[in-house]
């Protein structure tokens, strides 16, 4: 009869720089013995050869470790005791495919991270952001996601996920594009796993932009020169306005200093984009809330976040008599709005 065992092996004779090393599925298929890397890192100190789990600093990602330990280690188990219950015995090659081979094993989750860490020379901070968004959610509907589980039906139970918790059907199409990005960047980098946006499709609802009208914007500036509002609103319209002015987006309206004013020109490169040099004319009204400025250090304004914004803007619009909803993309919309009302060319 054939004999078959499994069990975790670390590999404390090849140490990485950081000091870790790698963990290896150790299998033995009557004399041939099989290693299959892990893609998974630990300290000597970290791994409990007998009890077969790690002990990290990190908790979370002493859970995700141990369950991708477990997940294969069953497997592997579970592949013997059907070839011990059938008495077919099992190559080393059928059980190597049966298992899912090395390329497939890594965790999804922690390959994306490491990726977005590689990405944050080359992209803006909000596109970093939404990306570590999408790496939360995906982490909490399944914290040892493998390689080998990206398919088609994880991604809709993925989106039914999303949906469940209140995500939108705009915003569950931002997440899908972000994963789709990283499986395809998986692919392009030697990861053994099916596209399974080839079959998945998602879709984004149009929403009709929202802009302010002369006679609102009007009201704003009557308000803002009233001082009626407590301080932190003040502020808060102070902004907005400018971005009324200026098209500046939250991300770049936090940057601008006294060197981004030339004269009667506000001239910046916008963060998201990055490529080009915008030029924006400086109205009467946009140099009186430069005069204003609550900004520290050269800066022209102490920004908030978008959030906090749009909470304030809410009570704003409520206190100035406007019935839309306010929020900080509202301003850009609306610069965009007045340039063409007046006669602006695209």
């Amino acid at each position: 009869m054939v004999k078959y065992t499994v069990r975790i092996v670390h590999r404390t004779d090849y140490l990485k720089k950081d000091g870790t090393a790698a963990l290896i599925l150790q299998a033995f298929i009557g004399q041939t013995r099989i290693r299959i890397p892990l893609d998974v890192f630990c300290r000597p100190e970290e791994f409990d050869s007998g009890r077969q789990q790690v002990k990290l600093k990190d908790s979370e990602k002493t859970s995700r470790i141990n369950a991708i330990i477990n997940k294969y280690r069953s497997r592997a188990e579970e592949l013997f005791f059907e070839a011990r219950l059938t008495a077919t015995p099992l190559s080393a090659d059928q059980f190597k495919e049966l298992l899912d081979n090395r390329p497939a094993l890594g965790l999804f989750a922690d390959w994306v991270e490491s990726e977005i860490d590689k990405e944050k020379i080359d992209r803006a901070s909000s596109t970093i952001k939404s990306y570590n968004t999408v790496l939360k959610w995906l982490r909490k509907f399944k914290p040892a996601m493998t390689f080998s589980d990206i398919h088609f039906g994880m991604i809709q139970d993925f989106d039914r996920y999303l949906k469940k918790n209140g995500i939108n059907e705009n915003g569950r199409a931002k997440y899908h594009r972000v994963v789709r990005k990283f499986v395809q960047l998986a692919l392009k980098k030697g990861k053994r796993l099916k596209n399974p946006y080839t079959d998945f499709k998602f879709k984004e609802v149009k929403v009709e932009r929202t802009w302010l009208s002369t006679a609102e914007v009007e009201k704003l500036v009557e308000l803002y020169n009233s001082h009626d509002l407590e301080d932190r609103l003040h502020r808060c319209l102070r902004h907005f306005l400018f971005q009324i002015l200026t098209s500046l987006r939250v991300s770049d309206l936090g940057r601008m200093t006294l060197e981004n004013i030339e004269g009667n020109l506000l001239i910046f490169s916008p963060k998201k984009t990055g490529n080009k040099i915008v030029k924006v004319p400086l109205s009467d009204l946009a140099k009186k809330l430069i005069k204003d400025r609550d900004g520290r250090n050269g800066k022209l304004f102490a920004v908030y976040t978008e959030p906090v914004m749009n909470r304030m803007l809410k009570d704003i619009a409520h206190l100035a008599g406007i019935k839309k909803k306010i929020t900080t993309h509202v301003g850009r919309h609306t610069f965009g709005f007045l340039y063409l009302y007046m006669g602006g060319k695209i």
